[in-house]
Parts: structure tokens; C-alpha cells; sequence
């Protein structure tokens, strides 16, 4: 039985094109299919001006979630699109709009959106303490399958089953000054975000069907880990001994300004402090795969290599 009958898009939109699922996604399309025409779009100006500069072959867009005029001009003919949120965005007016937008246009042929959470769980199932904070890590996935799920588009629901390995860079000053890693207890797989926009590259380039209407959660089929465990690798990495911290008031003190600052939103790190421990008491279900190798051809990233290839960001 032959499933490659789904077309390829000859235009593809990519959201968050500046970003670090994005930008790879980006790169990977340049390399891969030098023939699709990529429109990249960033709600940022200053952004747009260096993704001009850094793909002076593609088309890009400022657009944003919230506006529906700049949705269209963005979408206008796309065919694939592949879409990725910020945390905390009130997704049911993004989605919403962002829908209204890609059918107004009616070129899409398939749609790739990153969401995070986990399989099979519903979003009653989430302590009201969370669903109560409002859109953010716990939920706003959840709520944007139900307005993209009811909007019947071609879309593959790309679920990542893990921890970006980027948020050890992010953290770097505090593992430096503190020679710990300050994060909670959590179990856990781990993903490279370059693979995952690979990932979703690969996905919309293939011909193949069977894509459409699934939801897929990847890993890096590797590392299942616990956090002392991480510190552990770390410091076999550095050759330098990397305690484990994963005391709640280290944790509040430590990312309270940081995230607050970050997101302009206050209560974020008691929140993701919450969402941890909720993470915890449901994590039997964490599991490695090997969609990611499967689609990537490969073996994926694993953590430990991915700290020795950013030794001087992570320390």
C-alpha cells in the first residue's frame, strides 16, 4: 500500500523563526529543500531585521497571535506551517485567531504545532491551585489542541515528551555561583531542540500520510533522569563536583526575580514550583521512545553529549 500521496508544501511558515526550535527548523528547510520558499515570522521587529540578514532567500513576516490582520498577510498561500507558543500565552484567543487566519487563507496542506504535556492525561486532571494561575505550562497546551482539534485542519500535534537541554544554558550564572544545580527532583527525558526542529522539518517535507492527524511525543529515546542524576553527568563532564539542589526555598530564591522579570508576570516560579511537584506525583507514565531516531535517521542528541559540546555555556 502506498501512504505517499500527501502533498509538499511548496511555501512554509515557520512562527518563532528566531527561536531555538525554530531557527534549526529554518536551517534544516534551507539545506534539505532549497526549493520550498520559507516565510519566517517573529512578533519582534528587531528579530525580523536579523532573520533577514541571516536568510536573505526567505520572506519574512512580523505577525502576532493576537492580530489577525498580520495572521493573514503571514499565512497568505502557505502551505505548511509549523507553529510553536511562548509560555503563558492565552492560547484560546491565539489559536483561535490563528485558525480563523489559515482558513481564511485556505492553502494550508498540513500544520506541525509543538505542544508539551502529558499523553492521555485531561486538563481537569490538573490541581485547581494551577488551573486557577491561569495559562501557563500545565494547561495552555491542553487548551490549544481542544480549539485546533475542533478546527478539523491537517495538523500533526508534535508532543515533547521531555526537558529541552538548552534550560541547563539558561540557568548556567546560578550552577556557576552556586556549584549546584538548583532545580527540583524531577524524572524525566531529555531532547536536543535543534533535533526537534528537525524533527518538524522532516515531517512536513515527507510525502508520507500517516504524519496527518497524529499526535507523536518524542525523545531522545537515551536519558530518562532524575535531577541528582543530571548533576552527576555534569560533573563528570567538567571534571568538577556538581551538587544537587532541590530544596523549595533555593528554587524560589534563586528564580523568583529571574522568571518574574522574564515573563513580567508575577508567582511564576511558585507556580512552576507546583507544576513540578504535580509532575512528580504523575511521572510512572515517562517513558523513552524512539519516534525522534525513527524520524531523524539517527540516534538523537544525547545529554551528556550535549553538555561536552556546551561545556563554556553551562559552566
Amino acid at each position: 500500500m502506498n501512504f505517499d500521496t500527501k502533498p509538499i508544501p511548496g511555501t512554509i511558515a515557520v512562527f518563532g523563526a528566531n527561536a531555538h526550535i525554530g531557527k534549526p527548523l529554518a536551517k534544516f528547510l534551507h539545506f534539505k529543500a532549497p526549493h520550498v520558499k520559507l516565510r519566517l515570522i517573529s512578533s519582534n521587529p528587531a528579530t525580523t531585521k536579523n532573520l533577514g540578514q541571516e536568510f536573505p532567500d526567505a520572506q519574512v513576516c512580523r505577525a502576532d497571535y493576537f492580530d489577525r490582520a498580520s495572521l493573514d498577510d503571514a499565512l497568505r498561500d502557505a502551505e505548511g506551517i509549523f507553529i510553536v507558543t511562548p509560555t503563558y500565552l492565552d492560547e484560546q484567543v491565539a489559536m483561535t485567531n490563528l485558525v480563523a487566519s489559515i482558513k481564511a487563507v485556505a492553502s494550508a496542506v498540513h500544520i506541525v504545532r509543538i505542544v508539551g504535556h502529558e499523553p492521555e492525561q485531561t486538563i481537569d486532571r490538573i490541581p485547581q491551585r494551577l488551573r486557577e494561575f491561569g495559562s501557563g505550562t500545565a494547561t495552555q497546551h491542553f487548551i490549544a489542541r481542544e480549539v485546533l482539534g475542533a478546527s478539523g485542519l491537517p495538523i500533526t500535534y508534535l508532543n515533547i515528551g521531555a526537558s529541552y537541554m538548552d534550560n541547563f544554558i539558561r540557568i548556567a550564572e546560578i550552577t556557576r555561583r552556586t556549584k549546584s544545580l538548583v532545580w527540583p527532583q524531577r524524572y524525566i527525558p531529555y531532547i536536543d531542540p535543534r533535533e526537534v526542529g528537525e524533527i518538524a522539518a522532516r515531517i512536513l517535507l515527507s510525502p508520507d500520510r500517516r504524519y496527518l492527524h497524529q499526535f507523536l511525543t518524542i525523545n531522545n529515546g537515551h536519558d530518562l533522569l532524575t535531577s541528582d542524576a543530571v548533576a552527576a553527568i555534569l560533573s563528570d563532564v567538567l571534571l568538577e563536583r556538581i551538587s544537587h539542589d532541590g530544596s523549595k526555598e533555593t528554587f524560589l530564591r534563586e528564580f523568583t526575580g529571574i522568571w518574574e522579570r522574564r515573563y513580567n508576570r508575577k508567582g511564576v516560579a511558585e507556580y512552576l514550583w507546583d507544576f513540578f511537584k504535580y509532575e512528580a506525583e504523575n511521572c510512572a507514565f515517562q517513558s523513552l521512545n524512539d519516534v525522534a531516531e525513527r524520524i531523524l535517521q539517527r540516534k538523537p542528541m544525547t545529554l551528556r553529549a550535549f553538555f561536552q559540546e556546551h561545556r563554556a555555556l553551562i559552566y
